[in-house]
Parts: structure tokens; C-alpha cells; sequence
């Protein structure tokens, strides 16, 4: 089996898609031992509407899970939270329709209408978006998160080892011998420009002289173009026949730019990919490491540690003994009293505040000390606050107090209360699922590398036979031409140049194009192509290679014609 299709299937076969629901009413029960199960009472669960399931049984199931079914008093406040702001925006608007009809309009009224309308919106807001995260039994749900985060973690390293496993291996293919072929032609063609350099200045380097080795250069350069993943859309372009054109006046300037171009480009495109995929690799495993490192702290800072994965749980499933909560009461209590976001003790001042989102941050003031946990919770805080002044206001500011928004502010107010008191639980599963998030998106980061560095080394796997069968022998030629340039005389320089590059034209016209070349073709039909050119580089001068030619391009010709019918 090739490397790619093991790769493959190794990969697909880790794939690990966990689905969680922090609404629901109960989740997925991990594999092995007994689940953990939500705690019931004389009233919880409980369904506050189910005279809708008899009176409207078809519409009651459209109904959200978590407004159907109640589990407990923390998801009871929630509920009655939010049913409270939306009568409270309810009565403001009868208040409001109210208020313009009147004739002695009390400006104040207008103003209390409108703040509480602003802060009832604002509330709605923060205790649906609570409501719809609610979980009732977390540490079932922080159980099943914590056994997704494990296969993450594990999909991650395997699919980095078969990454490192694929870079290991890409220098030791076909292609990559091809490429070191290629770079290595690039030199012969560098030493051949330095080489007829001093000959070029030496002799009256302008015109049929600089026509001629200019042309036979472009033909040498245009075979160079082919030494790229891409040949088609992103050639290998060492100099192009405008720059030979507009900027040389001789053929030793020609030969000058042109072997100052070559030397800094080097053919290496899978060599510079292989070494851009190890880097990208070290890259991914550190900031993997940095992200689990913050996600620890993190969890210690807010209290998530208390919902991790005993030793009971690492070994396959929750236990629900009374042995096993009479062992973690004690480590439960100390975990939940140092992660309690209001704390009274002697704490000095300052502020501490986490490394990358800003949150946690832990303002200490003497004697208290105030941990935000996230944004949710500080507008949370900011509600409560808002709301007392609000509260205060409304009752002191106006003739006649309104009783029943009054009494709706307070009822929402106390929500408000009671949602941060229990904030640390009701936070918990949206937390770790945050957590869980950002290792899916580290994941499927890796996931498209990887997919990219297969489609890459999957194209010069298809390239291989293209250098090795059209480049690489049009190459060779080129070279033993130019060999045989060196060694001819001033004299014969000119009319010797001009015969090469008539009969090199000839072997590019005769060549099937690129894009046919990238499509599928027997093994046959390239060892023809390729053979045909190599014997022309096998002759021993430069006379027998361009007495050979006209033969060759017939060969090649009739080749040519013969594909491009079958295609």
C-alpha cells in the first residue's frame, strides 16, 4: 500500500466527531461502568407546561427541551427570569401607550419607562443565552467533554506522526531524485554561461552573435520553466526574453544576467516544502501545548478542576458509589471554596489577568476579592447594578410609583442574584465546551495541512515522470550543446549558434504541449519520447547531434501527431 492511501485511511479512521448538547435533557452515558445520573426530587423534573401537551400534543414537542423540562431550582430561576422580562417589556409597553395618551405627560415617567425597558431587553438577553446553556447534570456532561477532549488530543499526535511520517519519506521518491536532477542541470547551465563569458566579451558580442545566443539562451530558459510543481500556471522563470531584450546590448551581458539569475534561484520546491511542513509541525505541537497549558490554568482558575476526571473516571466510566462521593466531599468543598468568584479574606491588591482573552481577572481589594469569569459574566454584574439604581429610582423619583414594575424588577433582580451566586455551575459546561472547541479548531487545522501537503506531494508524484521523460533529456541535450559551443572557434561561433537554434526550435514544435504531457500516458509512449532524445545527446559532436536532429523531430512528430489523435 502507498504511503498516501495509508495515510489516508488511518486518518479517516480517527476521525472522532463528538456531539454534546449542553440543552438537553440528559446526555450520551460514556462507555463502561454505570452513568452518572441527575439527582431527582419530589418536584424535579419538572414539566411547568405540560397542559400544552394535552392541549396542543402535536405543537408541545417543538417546544425547547430546556423550556419543556425543568431539572432544577438554578434552571427553575432561570425560566422564571426570563418569563418575568418579558411581561415586565409586556407592562412597560401598556405603560408606554398609556403614558402618550395622557394629557399631563411626567417627563420622569418617560425616563423610567425607557431605562427599565433598556435594562428588562439586557437581562432577556443574558438569562436566554444562560438558560440555553444550562446543563443539569454537569459532571456527567464535564465527564463526556473531558472524554472528547482525550480523543482530540490523541486524533492531533496521530495525525501529526503520520505528517512526520509522510515529510520522512517525501525526500526519498521519484520526484524528489528528479528535483535534485533538475537542480543540478541548473548548475551545468551556470557553469556554461561563466564559461562563455570571457568568450562572448572577447568577440563583437552585438548583433547576429547576441540574436543567436539570446535565442538559444530563451529556449534553454523556457525547458527551466518546467521545474516547478505547477509548470503550467507557475513556471520556474529564472529571467524572461523581454529582460534579455530591453536590458542586454551584448551577448556577454545576456550571458552575465542570466548566470547571476541562476545562481540565486535554486531548484529545491519540494526540498523548501518538506522543510515549511517541519516547521509548520513544531509550530502546531507548540502552540498545541501552549493552548493546553492556558486551558489548565484556566480551569484551575475558575473552578473547572473540580469537574475533571478522577482516577475512577480515567479507568472507563463515572462511578456513583456512596464510597466514591464520601472521597471527593472533601476535595469538592476545597476546590469549589477556592474558585468561588467573591471571596472575603486577606488578599493584599492588585489584579491579575489572564494571558490570552482577558478572562479570568481577579481584582483583590484587601479583604475581598473578585474573580469575572467571562463576559457573560460581567454584564451579569453590570445588570445587578443597574438594576439596584434602577430599582431605587423608580421607586423615589415618581408621584406614583408603578407597583407592578416594581415588583417585575425585583423579581428579576433576584434572578439576577441567584444566576450569579450559582454562576461557577451554570458557566461550567459552556466553559468546557469553549475548551473543546478550541482543540476541534486545532484539529482541523492540522486536518487541512494535511490535506494540502497530500494534494502537494500527490501533483509532484504525477510530475516525476513529466521532468524525468520530457525535461530532464531536453535538458541534457541543451548541455552537450552547450559543451560543444565552448569548444568551437571564434570563427564558427556565429554560424554554429544560429544552425543550434534552428534545430532546437524544430525539437520544441515537435514536442506534445505540457498539458497533454500532465495527463495519463502509457509507460511505453514516454520511454519512446524520452529515448529519442537521448540518443540525440549520446552523439559524439556537435555535427552528428544536428545531422541526427531532422530524424528525431520526424520521430517526435509522428509521436506527437499519433497522442494527440488518441486523446
Amino acid at each position: 500500500m502507498s504511503v498516501k492511501a495509508s495515510l489516508t485511511d488511518e486518518a479517516s479512521s480517527a476521525v472522532f466527531v463528538p456531539s454534546y448538547n449542553a440543552t438537553s435533557s440528559g446526555g450520551t452515558q460514556p462507555e463502561g461502568g454505570d452513568a452518572a445520573e441527575v439527582k431527582k426530587s419530589w418536584i424535579f423534573p419538572l414539566e411547568p407546561f405540560w397542559l400544552f401537551s394535552i392541549a396542543l400534543p402535536h405543537q408541545y414537542k417543538f417546544i425547547p427541551s430546556y423550556i419543556r423540562i425543568v431539572h432544577t431550582f438554578s434552571h427553575l430561576v432561570l425560566l422564571v427570569g426570563v418569563i418575568a422580562n418579558a411581561v415586565l417589556l409586556f407592562d412597560l409597553l401598556i405603560e408606554w401607550q398609556t403614558w402618550k395618551q395622557r394629557r399631563d405627560k411626567e417627563p420622569l415617567l418617560a425616563i423610567v419607562l425607557c431605562t427599565s425597558s433598556a435594562f428588562a431587553l439586557l437581562c432577556l438577553f443574558q438569562l436566554c443565552t444562560e438558560l440555553v446553556q444550562y446543563s443539569a447534570d454537569i459532571q456527567l456532561k464535564s465527564a463526556e467533554i473531558q472524554k472528547g477532549k482525550e480523543q482530540y488530543e490523541k486524533q492531533f499526535h496521530e495525525m501529526l506522526s503520520q505528517l512526520d511520517t509522510l515529510i520522512g519519506q517525501a525526500l526519498d521518491t521519484q520526484a524528489a531524485l528528479a528535483e535534485r536532477s533538475l537542480d543540478s542541470k541548473r548548475r551545468d547551465f551556470l557553469r556554461f554561461l561563466r564559461a562563455m563569458g570571457p568568450k562572448l566579451s572577447a568577440a563583437n558580442g552585438s548583433g547576429p552573435l547576441l540574436q543567436n545566443f539570446r535565442s538559444f539562451i530563451v529556449l534553454w530558459l523556457k525547458m527551466f520553466e518546467e521545474s516547478s510543481a505547477d509548470p503550467v500556471d507557475r513556471p520556474f522563470v529564472i529571467a524572461t526574453e523581454e529582460e534579455l531584450q530591453t536590458q542586454c546590448s551584448t551577448a556577454a551581458a545576456v550571458a552575465e544576467l542570466v548566470a547571476q539569475r541562476a545562481q540565486a534561484m535554486d531548484v529545491k520546491f519540494i526540498a523548501d516544502q518538506v522543510e515549511a511542513d517541519k516547521k509548520s509541525n513544531s509550530k502546531a505541537r507548540v502552540s498545541w501545548n501552549k493552548m493546553l497549558t492556558l486551558q489548565k490554568k484556566a480551569a484551575k482558575f475558575t473552578g473547572l478542576t473540580r469537574f475533571f476526571k478522577r482516577k475512577d473516571i480515567e479507568a472507563g466510566h463515572l462511578p456513583t458509589s456512596k464510597e466514591y462521593q464520601k472521597q471527593q466531599e472533601s476535595q469538592d468543598d476545597q476546590d469549589l471554596h477556592e474558585a468561588r468568584w467573591l471571596k472575603f479574606d486577606l488578599v493584599g491588591c492588585g489584579c491579575e489577568v489572564a494571558e490570552e482573552d482577558y478572562f479570568p481577572v481577579s481584582i483583590n481589594a484587601m479583604v475581598v476579592s473578585v474573580t469575572i469569569l467571562s463576559p457573560e459574566h460581567f454584564r451579569l454584574l453590570i445588570s445587578l447594578f443597574l438594576g439596584l439604581g434602577l430599582l431605587v429610582f423608580d421607586m423615589f423619583s415618581l408621584k406614583k410609583p408603578l407597583a407592578a414594575v416594581i415588583l417585575l424588577l425585583s423579581v428579576n433582580l433576584v434572578c439576577v442574584m441567584f444566576v450569579l451566586y450559582d454562576f461557577l455551575d451554570i458557566d461550567t459546561i459552556q466553559r468546557l465546551e469553549a475548551q473543546i472547541k478550541e482543540l476541534q479548531a486545532a484539529n482541523e487545522r492540522v486536518e487541512e495541512r494535511r490535506t494540502k501537503m497530500l494534494a502537494f506531494f500527490d501533483r509532484v508524484h504525477l510530475l516525476a515522470d513529466f521532468w524525468l521523460h520530457r525535461t530532464l533529456p531536453r535538458l541534457e541535450l541543451a548541455k552537450r550543446l552547450g559543451e560543444e559551443l565552448e569548444d568551437a572557434k571564434d570563427v564558427d561561433l556565429v554560424p554554429a549558434l544560429a544552425e543550434v537554434v534552428v534545430h532546437m526550435g524544430s525539437i520544441e514544435q515537435s514536442l506534445l504541449p505540457v498539458e497533454r504531457w500532465l495527463k495519463p500516458m502509457s509507460k511505453d509512449s514516454k520511454n519512446r519520447l524520452s529515448s529519442t532524445l537521448n540518443e540525440l545527446s549520446a552523439r559524439g559532436s556537435l555535427r552528428e547531434i544536428l545531422d541526427a536532429t531532422p530524424q528525431a523531430v520526424q520521430e517526435l512528430s509522428e509521436r506527437k501527431k499519433k497522442l494527440l489523435s488518441e486523446a
